[in-house]
């Protein structure tokens, strides 16, 4: 089990700092919450397509569906999904 937990950590992290911290000005996302298995977080545009660094997009194209899940890749073990859309959210942390 505990295994299973540090792989999902571990790819959650990958996955902030591989993808979205490296494509997507910080000006532009902003991380409210993260838990083992999911990542909330306010993008300035509707999409992360349109987030995108334009110098970087073609390696976009190339390295999101490696996290992401597309229509192409439908439902793939390990692979991110749009959870919840939303206007708000409220987060609470212990202190």
């Amino acid at each position: 089990m505990l295994v299973v937990l540090q792989n999902s950590k571990e790819r959650l992290l990958r996955f902030y700092y591989d993808l979205v911290d490296r494509f997507i000005p910080r000006d532009m996302f902003e991380c409210v919450v993260s838990d083992t298995d999911a990542l909330y977080f306010d993008l300035a545009t509707d999409t992360l397509d349109e987030a995108v660094r334009p110098e970087l997009r073609d390696e976009w194209e190339r390295v999101k569906a490696t996290f992401i899940e597309t229509p192409a890749t439908a439902r793939g073990p390990m692979l991110f999904k749009k959870e919840f859309e939303g206007e708000g959210v409220v987060a609470l942390g212990a202190s």
